[in-house]
């Protein structure tokens, strides 16, 4: 009785054994096989990485500062349901209707603006100009926000020569871009009357008013003469009490152009 007990304890003992070492053999198989399947994992992804990043690349939008010269080119570009309007001659001054997104953050939408601008400047406005990479903050509401950018010839910044970016708060989306860059011929671009001699000038042709100096030089264009001039404010005091805005040019020392707004109560 005593040795059939132990004999049962012996088996029972052997079979414990043999089951343990079965796992461990199943363990390693496994172990082996996942090692397997995570190197070729591994191997997959390193061989196709590439061809997902140059895929991802090339599918989205770049901002190259290619020259677009048309209204063909610009929708060929950026497709959407563009509307581009025109003033009597003919000249871009606002594109509507599609989106273009040049960022989220606050560099790649300025970054962004200053390369479309560029691509655009030859189509919005003739002669030899660039843009100022310095793009200035607009207006802001909640959903939307604009930039500006300058337009300059040389170190001189171009009188009232600039677009307007309307973008989206929410993604960035260029939708709306307003033109206002002004022709430029040839020019003169060596000052002949100084500022002191400007001042003179202003004084005897609007005496008894108020005449604010201008800081620098700029250049001068109604679409047709281009002038280097000195932008002068002159204020009157009579009623209704008025602002002049006055260019003078910085060559013939001649008033180029005059624009008045009346002060209201």
């Amino acid at each position: 009785m005593r040795t059939r007990y132990f004999v049962l304890i012996g088996l029972l003992a052997l079979t414990i054994w043999l089951i343990a070492i079965r796992a461990k053999r199943a363990m390693s198989q496994n172990e082996a096989k996942q090692a397997a399947v995570i190197k070729s994992q591994d191997e997959t992804t390193s061989a196709i990485a590439p061809q997902i990043s140059a895929q991802t690349s090339d599918s989205q939008p770049t901002l190259q500062g290619q020259t677009i010269f048309s209204e063909t080119e610009f929708a060929a570009k950026y497709p959407g349901d563009w509307k581009f309007r025109k003033d009597s001659k003919q000249r871009i001054f606002s594109v509507t209707g599609g989106l273009i997104v040049v960022g989220q953050n606050d560099e790649q939408i300025r970054q962004g603006i200053f390369k479309l601008a560029n691509e655009v400047k030859n189509w919005f406005a003739k002669g030899d100009f660039t843009i100022d990479p310095n793009v200035v903050n607009g207006s802001e509401t909640d959903l939307l926000r604009s930039f500006d950018v300058k337009q300059k010839v040389g170190l001189y910044s171009v009188y009232q020569g600039d677009a307007t970016f309307l973008t989206r708060k929410a993604d960035g989306a260029i939708y709306l871009v307003t033109n206002r860059m002004k022709d430029i011929a040839e020019f003169q671009d060596q000052i002949q009357i100084p500022l002191e001699d400007a001042e003179k000038i202003m004084a005897s042709n609007f005496p008894e008013m108020k005449i604010i100096r201008p800081m620098n030089p700029v250049v001068f264009s109604n679409n047709t003469l281009t002038e280097l001039a000195w932008i002068f404010t002159v204020r009157t005091e009579k009623h209704p009490p008025s602002v002049k805005t006055i260019a003078l040019s910085a060559v013939s020392g001649q008033i180029l152009n005059t624009e008045e707004r009346v002060i209201k109560d």
